[in-house]
Protein backbone atom coordinates (compact mmCIF):
# COMPACT_ATOMS: atom_id res chain seq x y z
CA UNK A 1 0.00 0.00 0.00
CA UNK A 2 1.41 3.38 -1.02
CA UNK A 3 1.58 6.32 1.42
CA UNK A 4 -1.25 8.06 -0.47
CA UNK A 5 -3.42 4.93 -0.27
CA UNK A 6 -2.73 4.69 3.47
CA UNK A 7 -3.72 8.31 3.99
CA UNK A 8 -6.84 8.00 1.87
CA UNK A 9 -7.87 4.91 3.84
CA UNK A 10 -7.37 6.71 7.16
CA UNK A 11 -9.24 9.84 6.11
CA UNK A 12 -12.09 7.81 4.63
CA UNK A 13 -12.52 5.82 7.85
CA UNK A 14 -12.33 9.03 9.89
CA UNK A 15 -14.52 11.34 7.84
CA UNK A 16 -16.64 8.95 5.77
CA UNK A 17 -15.03 10.03 2.52
CA UNK A 18 -11.49 10.41 1.32
CA UNK A 19 -9.99 13.82 1.94
CA UNK A 20 -7.88 15.51 -0.69
CA UNK A 21 -4.22 14.81 -0.04
CA UNK A 22 -2.23 17.98 0.46
CA UNK A 23 1.04 17.84 -1.39
CA UNK A 24 4.10 19.13 0.44
CA UNK A 25 5.16 22.54 -0.78
CA UNK A 26 8.92 22.83 -0.58
CA UNK A 27 9.76 26.28 -1.85
CA UNK A 28 13.30 27.53 -1.68
CA UNK A 29 12.26 29.96 1.04
CA UNK A 30 10.54 27.24 3.11
CA UNK A 31 13.55 24.96 2.81
CA UNK A 32 15.85 27.79 3.83
CA UNK A 33 13.74 28.55 6.91
CA UNK A 34 13.63 24.87 7.83
CA UNK A 35 17.41 24.51 7.62
CA UNK A 36 17.86 27.59 9.79
CA UNK A 37 15.56 25.94 12.33
CA UNK A 38 17.62 22.75 12.19
CA UNK A 39 20.84 24.68 12.80
CA UNK A 40 19.30 26.41 15.82
CA UNK A 41 17.91 23.11 17.10
CA UNK A 42 21.29 21.41 16.88
CA UNK A 43 22.92 24.31 18.73
CA UNK A 44 20.18 24.03 21.41
CA UNK A 45 18.78 27.47 20.67
CA UNK A 46 15.22 26.18 20.84
CA UNK A 47 13.34 29.46 20.90
CA UNK A 48 15.05 30.56 17.71
CA UNK A 49 14.49 27.11 16.19
CA UNK A 50 10.76 27.39 16.85
CA UNK A 51 10.69 30.73 15.04
CA UNK A 52 12.19 29.24 11.87
CA UNK A 53 10.20 26.00 12.05
CA UNK A 54 7.04 28.10 12.40
CA UNK A 55 7.93 30.10 9.29
CA UNK A 56 8.62 26.97 7.26
CA UNK A 57 5.58 25.14 8.62
CA UNK A 58 3.29 27.98 7.59
CA UNK A 59 4.72 27.52 4.10
CA UNK A 60 3.69 23.85 4.09
CA UNK A 61 7.05 22.20 4.88
CA UNK A 62 6.14 18.75 6.29
CA UNK A 63 9.27 18.21 8.39
CA UNK A 64 9.02 21.73 9.78
CA UNK A 65 5.41 21.00 10.75
CA UNK A 66 6.63 17.87 12.52
CA UNK A 67 9.39 19.71 14.38
CA UNK A 68 7.02 22.51 15.38
CA UNK A 69 4.57 19.93 16.69
CA UNK A 70 7.36 18.28 18.62
CA UNK A 71 8.35 21.63 20.15
CA UNK A 72 4.79 22.22 21.37
CA UNK A 73 4.52 18.62 22.58
CA UNK A 74 7.65 18.88 24.72
CA UNK A 75 7.47 22.56 25.61
CA UNK A 76 10.87 23.20 24.03
CA UNK A 77 11.37 26.80 23.02
CA UNK A 78 7.66 27.43 23.43
CA UNK A 79 5.02 26.88 26.10
CA UNK A 80 3.83 23.26 26.12
CA UNK A 81 0.54 22.90 24.27
CA UNK A 82 -0.65 19.43 23.29
CA UNK A 83 -3.57 20.72 21.21
CA UNK A 84 -1.23 22.87 19.15
CA UNK A 85 1.15 19.92 18.83
CA UNK A 86 -1.65 17.73 17.45
CA UNK A 87 -2.55 20.46 14.97
CA UNK A 88 0.94 20.45 13.48
CA UNK A 89 1.39 16.67 13.65
CA UNK A 90 -1.85 16.37 11.72
CA UNK A 91 -0.70 18.89 9.09
CA UNK A 92 2.52 16.94 8.62
CA UNK A 93 0.73 13.58 8.64
CA UNK A 94 -1.54 14.77 5.85
CA UNK A 95 1.57 14.87 3.71
CA UNK A 96 2.47 11.30 4.67
CA UNK A 97 5.23 12.02 7.19
CA UNK A 98 5.66 8.72 9.06
CA UNK A 99 7.08 10.34 12.20
CA UNK A 100 3.97 12.50 12.50
CA UNK A 101 1.68 9.52 11.91
CA UNK A 102 3.36 7.75 14.83
CA UNK A 103 3.24 10.86 17.00
CA UNK A 104 -0.50 11.19 16.37
CA UNK A 105 -0.85 7.58 17.49
CA UNK A 106 1.03 8.42 20.66
CA UNK A 107 -1.25 11.43 21.29
CA UNK A 108 -4.38 9.31 20.90
CA UNK A 109 -2.95 6.47 23.00
CA UNK A 110 -2.14 8.78 25.91
CA UNK A 111 -4.90 11.38 25.50
CA UNK A 112 -2.49 14.23 24.80
CA UNK A 113 -4.28 17.04 23.00
CA UNK A 114 -7.09 14.69 21.97
CA UNK A 115 -9.47 12.38 23.79
CA UNK A 116 -7.79 9.06 24.60
CA UNK A 117 -8.73 6.47 22.01
CA UNK A 118 -6.75 3.23 21.67
CA UNK A 119 -8.49 2.21 18.47
CA UNK A 120 -7.60 5.53 16.87
CA UNK A 121 -4.03 5.18 18.15
CA UNK A 122 -3.71 1.77 16.50
CA UNK A 123 -4.89 3.27 13.22
CA UNK A 124 -2.13 5.86 13.22
CA UNK A 125 0.55 3.45 14.44
CA UNK A 126 -0.42 1.08 11.64
CA UNK A 127 -0.19 3.85 9.04
CA UNK A 128 3.35 4.65 10.22
CA UNK A 129 4.29 0.96 10.48
CA UNK A 130 3.12 0.20 6.97
CA UNK A 131 5.40 2.94 5.69
CA UNK A 132 8.27 0.99 7.27
CA UNK A 133 8.84 3.32 10.22
CA UNK A 134 10.38 1.30 13.05
CA UNK A 135 8.85 3.43 15.82
CA UNK A 136 5.37 2.84 14.44
CA UNK A 137 6.08 -0.87 14.04
CA UNK A 138 7.20 -1.26 17.64
CA UNK A 139 4.24 0.71 18.97
CA UNK A 140 1.79 -1.30 16.88
CA UNK A 141 3.41 -4.46 18.22
CA UNK A 142 2.94 -3.16 21.77
CA UNK A 143 -0.76 -2.63 21.09
CA UNK A 144 -1.13 -6.22 19.92
CA UNK A 145 0.97 -7.49 22.83
CA UNK A 146 -1.15 -5.68 25.43
CA UNK A 147 -4.53 -5.82 23.69
CA UNK A 148 -4.88 -2.03 23.48
CA UNK A 149 -7.13 -0.99 20.61
CA UNK A 150 -6.93 -4.47 19.11
CA UNK A 151 -7.39 -8.01 20.39
CA UNK A 152 -4.46 -9.69 22.11
CA UNK A 153 -2.36 -11.32 19.43
CA UNK A 154 1.17 -12.27 20.41
CA UNK A 155 2.02 -13.65 16.97
CA UNK A 156 1.06 -10.34 15.36
CA UNK A 157 3.00 -8.49 18.06
CA UNK A 158 6.10 -10.55 17.25
CA UNK A 159 5.67 -9.74 13.56
CA UNK A 160 5.84 -6.01 14.17
CA UNK A 161 8.50 -6.18 16.89
CA UNK A 162 10.66 -8.18 14.50
CA UNK A 163 10.13 -5.65 11.71
CA UNK A 164 11.37 -2.90 14.03
CA UNK A 165 14.24 -4.99 15.40
CA UNK A 166 15.44 -5.79 11.89
CA UNK A 167 15.93 -2.06 11.43
CA UNK A 168 18.10 -2.07 14.57
CA UNK A 169 15.45 -0.19 16.55
CA UNK A 170 16.50 -0.60 20.17
CA UNK A 171 12.93 -0.72 21.48
CA UNK A 172 11.95 -3.27 18.87
CA UNK A 173 14.91 -5.40 19.94
CA UNK A 174 13.97 -5.17 23.62
CA UNK A 175 10.31 -5.93 22.86
CA UNK A 176 11.12 -8.93 20.68
CA UNK A 177 13.52 -10.14 23.37
CA UNK A 178 10.69 -10.01 25.89
CA UNK A 179 8.60 -12.23 23.61
CA UNK A 180 11.40 -14.80 23.41
CA UNK A 181 11.97 -14.58 27.16
CA UNK A 182 8.33 -15.27 27.99
CA UNK A 183 7.47 -17.50 25.04
CA UNK A 184 4.81 -15.10 23.78
CA UNK A 185 4.16 -15.56 20.06
CA UNK A 186 7.37 -17.54 19.67
CA UNK A 187 8.94 -20.57 21.31
CA UNK A 188 10.61 -19.60 24.59
CA UNK A 189 14.33 -19.09 24.07
CA UNK A 190 16.35 -17.34 26.77
CA UNK A 191 19.54 -17.28 24.69
CA UNK A 192 17.75 -15.47 21.85
CA UNK A 193 16.23 -13.07 24.38
CA UNK A 194 19.68 -12.25 25.75
CA UNK A 195 20.99 -11.67 22.22
CA UNK A 196 18.24 -9.15 21.53
CA UNK A 197 18.50 -7.50 24.95
CA UNK A 198 22.23 -7.05 24.41
CA UNK A 199 21.72 -5.48 20.98
CA UNK A 200 19.25 -3.05 22.55
CA UNK A 201 21.40 -2.39 25.61
CA UNK A 202 24.51 -1.66 23.57
CA UNK A 203 22.59 1.09 21.80
CA UNK A 204 22.01 2.70 25.19
CA UNK A 205 18.39 1.64 25.61
CA UNK A 206 17.60 1.62 29.34
CA UNK A 207 14.95 -1.10 29.00
CA UNK A 208 17.30 -3.42 27.16
CA UNK A 209 19.97 -2.70 29.75
CA UNK A 210 17.65 -3.54 32.65
CA UNK A 211 16.40 -6.73 30.95
CA UNK A 212 19.97 -7.83 30.23
CA UNK A 213 20.96 -7.17 33.83
CA UNK A 214 18.05 -9.34 35.00
CA UNK A 215 19.23 -12.21 32.80
CA UNK A 216 22.77 -11.97 34.20
CA UNK A 217 21.41 -11.78 37.74
CA UNK A 218 19.26 -14.88 37.36
CA UNK A 219 21.42 -16.87 34.97
CA UNK A 220 18.77 -17.04 32.24
CA UNK A 221 20.14 -17.44 28.73
CA UNK A 222 23.60 -16.53 29.94
CA UNK A 223 25.99 -17.67 32.67
CA UNK A 224 25.11 -16.04 35.97
CA UNK A 225 27.36 -13.05 36.60
CA UNK A 226 26.42 -10.52 39.28
CA UNK A 227 29.14 -8.07 38.22
CA UNK A 228 27.70 -7.95 34.72
CA UNK A 229 24.22 -7.66 36.17
CA UNK A 230 25.28 -4.67 38.26
CA UNK A 231 26.98 -3.10 35.24
CA UNK A 232 23.81 -3.17 33.16
CA UNK A 233 21.48 -2.23 36.01
CA UNK A 234 23.72 0.76 36.71
CA UNK A 235 23.76 1.84 33.05
CA UNK A 236 19.97 1.73 33.00
CA UNK A 237 19.56 3.38 36.40
CA UNK A 238 21.78 6.29 35.34
CA UNK A 239 19.18 7.03 32.65
CA UNK A 240 16.47 7.23 35.31
CA UNK A 241 14.97 3.75 34.91
CA UNK A 242 13.20 3.16 38.25
CA UNK A 243 13.11 -0.65 38.04
CA UNK A 244 16.82 -0.75 37.29
CA UNK A 245 17.48 1.47 40.31
CA UNK A 246 15.58 -0.97 42.52
CA UNK A 247 17.36 -3.96 40.99
CA UNK A 248 20.77 -2.36 41.51
CA UNK A 249 19.97 -1.39 45.10
CA UNK A 250 18.78 -4.90 45.91
CA UNK A 251 21.85 -6.43 44.31
CA UNK A 252 24.23 -4.17 46.23
CA UNK A 253 22.40 -4.71 49.54
CA UNK A 254 22.49 -8.45 49.06
CA UNK A 255 26.23 -8.38 48.31
CA UNK A 256 26.86 -6.30 51.43
CA UNK A 257 24.73 -8.37 53.78
CA UNK A 258 26.02 -11.78 52.76
CA UNK A 259 29.26 -12.94 51.13
CA UNK A 260 27.42 -16.03 49.95
CA UNK A 261 25.39 -15.37 46.82
CA UNK A 262 21.88 -16.83 46.58
CA UNK A 263 21.42 -19.80 44.27
CA UNK A 264 20.19 -19.24 40.70
CA UNK A 265 16.45 -19.04 40.09
CA UNK A 266 15.16 -22.62 39.62
CA UNK A 267 14.56 -23.48 35.97
CA UNK A 268 10.89 -24.15 36.61
CA UNK A 269 10.19 -20.84 38.40
CA UNK A 270 10.96 -17.55 36.69
CA UNK A 271 8.15 -15.46 38.14
CA UNK A 272 10.50 -12.93 39.75
CA UNK A 273 12.39 -12.34 36.51
CA UNK A 274 9.17 -12.08 34.56
CA UNK A 275 7.76 -9.62 37.07
CA UNK A 276 10.88 -7.47 36.71
CA UNK A 277 10.41 -7.34 32.97
CA UNK A 278 6.69 -6.65 33.22
CA UNK A 279 7.21 -3.80 35.67
CA UNK A 280 9.98 -2.26 33.58
CA UNK A 281 7.82 -2.44 30.49
CA UNK A 282 5.11 -0.46 32.26
CA UNK A 283 7.39 2.22 33.65
CA UNK A 284 7.44 4.59 30.70
CA UNK A 285 7.13 8.33 31.33
CA UNK A 286 3.69 8.20 29.70
CA UNK A 287 2.50 5.47 32.12
CA UNK A 288 1.81 3.09 29.25
CA UNK A 289 3.64 0.22 27.63
CA UNK A 290 3.61 1.92 24.26
CA UNK A 291 6.77 3.87 23.65
CA UNK A 292 6.68 7.32 22.04
CA UNK A 293 8.20 7.55 18.56
CA UNK A 294 12.00 7.74 18.63
CA UNK A 295 12.28 11.47 18.06
CA UNK A 296 14.42 12.79 20.93
CA UNK A 297 12.96 16.00 22.36
CA UNK A 298 15.39 18.86 22.93
CA UNK A 299 14.89 18.75 26.73
CA UNK A 300 15.55 16.29 28.19
CA UNK A 301 17.40 14.00 25.80
CA UNK A 302 15.55 10.74 25.26
CA UNK A 303 17.13 7.30 25.40
CA UNK A 304 16.41 6.54 21.77
CA UNK A 305 19.30 7.66 19.64
CA UNK A 306 18.13 6.62 16.18
CA UNK A 307 15.90 8.86 14.11
CA UNK A 308 17.18 12.29 15.18
CA UNK A 309 19.35 13.00 12.15
CA UNK A 310 16.83 11.18 9.98
CA UNK A 311 14.42 14.06 10.55
CA UNK A 312 16.73 16.52 8.95
CA UNK A 313 16.58 15.48 5.32
CA UNK A 314 16.63 17.77 2.36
Amino acid sequence: MTPDEIKQQIFKSTYGSARPIREEVVSIDAQHNYKLGVDCYKSKNYEEAVKWFQAAAEQGHARAELMLGQAYFNGSGVEQNYEEAVKWFWASAEQGNAFSLAYLGHCYFNGKGVEQNYVEAVKWFRAAAEQGYAGGQNNLGDCYFNGKGVEHNYVEAVKWFRAAAEQADSYGQASLGECYFNGKGVEQNYAEAVKLYRASAEQGNSYGQNYLGTCYRDGLGVERNLEEAAKWFRASAEQGHDEAKANLQALEQNATSSPVQPPPVPEQDHEVAKADLKTAKQSTPSNSSVQPPPIPPPLPAQQRKKGFLGLFGS
